[in-house]
């Protein structure tokens, strides 16, 4: 009987020790968050966007991620333009003054896993909405179109 007692209290002991350490799950993002960091991403957590009548019917905001490539230092930032492109926008589709840029960003979202929620143009760089599924290879493939995206915004941008 005194055995099993000792059992107990050391159990009630190490039990907050295993509630506190991080699930497979959290190593996994903590991983794919770090590895974006290292490419140049910045990495926060923020409520995924939602379609226009999700927001009217106040349905359950999904916590997501924004992966942030930002603009190069000697870059002018974007004048007052904001834009946020849902993968799915719903019945009011946004549109932006500059079609070529919209194409842009439009076909670099067709582009992108279905895990991508939304893709946004805006003054700190070009972010992506993430529900965080994939790999290594995933956050690569991210960064990659992401730049070449960012590529070809400055080169329409660019007055020649």
């Amino acid at each position: 009987m005194s055995y099993l007692i000792i059992a107990v209290v050391v159990l009630m002991v190490l039990s907050p020790i295993f509630w506190i350490m991080p699930s497979p799950k959290q190593k996994r993002q903590m991983q794919l968050r770090q590895m974006a960091m290292s490419l140049g991403f910045i990495v926060k957590i923020a409520d995924l966007p939602q379609q226009h009548r999700a927001r009217v019917r106040r349905e359950k905001v999904e916590q997501g991620v924004t992966y942030r490539l930002p603009w190069e230092v000697k870059r002018r930032h974007p004048e007052s333009v904001d834009f946020l492109l849902l993968r799915d926008p719903g019945e009011h589709p946004p549109t932006l003054d500059n079609p070529a840029l919209q194409t842009l960003m439009q076909h670099c979202l067709d582009q992108l896993p279905e895990s991508v929620v939304a893709l946004e143009y805006a003054k700190p760089g070009l972010a992506l909405y993430w529900r965080e599924r994939g790999d290594a290879e995933v956050v690569a493939g991210l960064y990659q179109r992401l730049v070449q995206l960012r590529t070809e915004v400055l080169a329409l941008e660019s007055p020649n």
